[in-house]
């Protein structure tokens, strides 16, 4: 995936999770890879650095969840399909890495990546794990 510097919405697409739903609902259209490796930006004012939520994953039926806390301005949702062959909606695994957006030392309106001389990068990342 090469990153444009394009920041698109993604209401009501197959990227929209705000709703819950399952990792594979939408799988189909994803292309033949039919596996996510997308980066979302986190809803937030421009230079906070705040922890705030950045994403949830709930397993159904033990009832596990895990969220996703992060200072940063995106997380990555990576998945794997779970066989040889990306045949069917089902995952191996996912991930949640939170990070800058791709690309963005190029991009002059992106949370800057550029850490000079003397300066100091701070990053919080907290996963907690509840059952419900």
């Amino acid at each position: 995936l090469i990153p444009t510097g394009e920041i698109k919405r993604v209401d009501e697409s197959h990227l929209d999770f705000t709703p819950q739903r399952p990792l594979g609902a939408r799988a189909a259209q994803l292309g033949t890879s039919r596996r996510y490796d997308h980066n979302f930006v986190i809803n937030r004012a421009a230079g906070d650095r705040s922890l705030i939520f950045a994403a949830r994953a709930v397993e159904p039926r033990s009832g596990r969840i895990m969220e996703t806390w992060t200072t940063e301005p995106g997380v990555q949702l990576y998945t794997s399909p779970l066989g040889a062959q990306p045949a069917n909606d089902t995952f191996g695994f996912y991930c949640f890495e939170t990070q800058h957006y791709p690309d963005s030392v190029n991009h002059a309106d992106f949370p800057t990546t550029i850490l000079r001389p003397g300066e100091t990068f701070r990053s919080t990342t907290e996963f907690r794990f509840s059952v419900k």
